[in-house]
This record gives C-alpha cells, structure tokens and sequence, in this order.
C-alpha cells in the first residue's frame, strides 16, 4: 500500500486526549494524534468537541540503521548532466511573508498561507536569471517556508511560554504590555533584520 506522509506540524501530538485540558484555544480543524491510544482526531469549533479523524496511520520510526544512499532528482527537479554547477536558491518571496504576517495577526482564523511550489518559483524568477547566470550553471529553487515556535498553531515540542512580571507602580495597562510584547516580538522577527542572502 502506498502512504503519502504528512507534514507532522499538522498534528498537536500529545500521549492522551486527555492532555487537551481546553480544545477551544486551538482552531477549528485542528489535528491532533494521540500515541498512547494510536488515536487521530480534530477540533469542531461547532461542537467544541473532538471528533474522530480518519484516513491518516501513525508509523513508529527506526534508529542506528545502516543503509545506502541512491539519489535520483525527481520530476520537478531535473539536472542537466553537462552542468559543472549547482546552484541552490531558498527563496522567501515578499507575498507569502505579508501573507503568513496577516495570517499570524488575524489569530490564524483561515487556512495557513502556503509557499510557493518550485514550479511557481522556475516561472517567476528563472527567466531573468538564466541571463545572468554562467552556461554552466544550473539553479534550483527551494521555497523558503515559515515553521511556528510561539502559539496555538505551532508544533506542541516547539511552543513557548512568554512570562512578564509586571511592574506594580506602573500606570501602563495589560492589554498595552501585551500589544508592546507582540510588538517587540514580531519586531525581533522581521524579515528586514535578515542579514543573509541578496534581494531581487
């Protein structure tokens, strides 16, 4: 039987169901897989509930093998054989980063902004540098793709607590200490501070 694999972010991966205390924080069509009960299931903000999710299977994986390793370029990347170069570009395009912001400042209510396929990226940005690039060279893209470390819609190994200790004898309120942390974050986050690669 063939087995498409997932991408595990998908999943909140937690022993029971019963380590999911409080379902409503996360969104509706979350999915979760429980180990313990090798049990799929996902969030119904109509319901508020947890219902049973089928059509996915859980593999235990395998450590300390030895094998060998056979390469074969799949169909959307073939290599011309003559080339002396490689050249990998990961490429975070302007329109998925304002995308994935909105979507992260809209408490992620709709479906996550996807990257752009390799395909998407030969037809907008080849042609131009196949003109500058050497006759021996060949470029191959690889689309640059956000991964959550904060909040509902990251990876429950990867989820951070942020703890703030709040000055009594201030006159600033919680809800503007929340916007100046949000703030901060997303500032110490912004693509602008990156420092490496070239924009074109």
């Amino acid at each position: 039987e063939q087995l498409n694999p997932v991408n595990t972010t998908e999943f909140v991966t937690v022993s029971t169901e019963a380590d999911i205390t409080n379902p409503s924080i996360y969104a509706d069509g979350q999915k979760f897989y429980f180990f313990t009960d090798d049990e799929f299931k996902t969030y119904s903000s109509a319901t508020r509930v947890l219902e049973t999710l089928t059509g996915y299977t859980a593999k235990l994986g395998r450590q300390s093998l030895i094998y060998k390793y056979n390469h074969g370029a799949p169909r959307d990347r073939r290599l011309d054989p003559s080339v002396s170069n490689i050249v990998d570009c990961y490429v975070m395009t302007k329109s998925y980063d304002t995308d994935f912001r909105a979507w992260l400042n809209n408490n992620q209510l709709t479906a996550k902004p996807a990257a752009p396929t390799v395909a998407e990226l030969n037809t907008t940005y080849l042609p131009t540098l196949n003109e500058l690039k050497s006759v021996s060279d060949t470029i191959i893209f690889n689309p640059g793709e956000y991964v959550l470390l904060f909040g509902k819609g990251a990876e429950s190994s990867l989820q951070a607590t942020f703890k703030v200790v709040k000055n009594q004898s201030t006159a600033v309120s919680d809800n503007q200490i929340k916007s100046n942390l949000i703030e901060a974050i997303n500032g110490y986050f912004s693509i602008s501070l990156w420092d490496f690669g070239d924009t074109f």
